[in-house]
């Protein structure tokens, strides 16, 4: 049930910058109630895989729909990604299972992502 970075350091499952704020706001709403399924879904099928959180967010966000989630529909869809980013890191946080993170680095157009593998 914990996060750990690869030298080891324990992470809380919410972070305390202040974008975690957006995460704090939309936490109870039934897009994240969804989203948290989905994360759990794929853990599910794919036990051990190593988890990129930008395909997996790219894969999961592509059949979601704002309009169908009255409670988030505040929500700007740019801040959509961002979101799950902070959903994953907290539901893995909050699994039963141990899992490592790391941040790949930036290679031409691909932004850098969270890795995610299970201990």
């Amino acid at each position: 049930m914990t996060l750990i970075t690869f030298d080891q350091k324990a992470a809380n499952p919410t972070g305390a910058r202040k974008h975690w704020k957006l995460f704090t706001l939309y936490q109870e709403t039934t897009l994240v109630k969804d989203l948290r399924q989905a994360i759990d879904a794929h853990v599910a099928a794919a036990p051990g895989e190593i988890i990129n959180a930008s395909r997996l967010g790219a894969q999961l966000l592509r059949t979601i729909h704002l309009r169908a989630y009255p409670d988030a529909q505040s929500l700007a869809p740019e801040f959509l990604g961002m979101l799950f980013g902070m959903v994953l890191w907290n539901r893995l946080g909050t699994r039963e299972e141990t899992w490592h993170f790391t941040r790949t680095r930036k290679t031409g157009h691909e932004r850098s992502a969270m890795i995610y593998v299970q201990a």
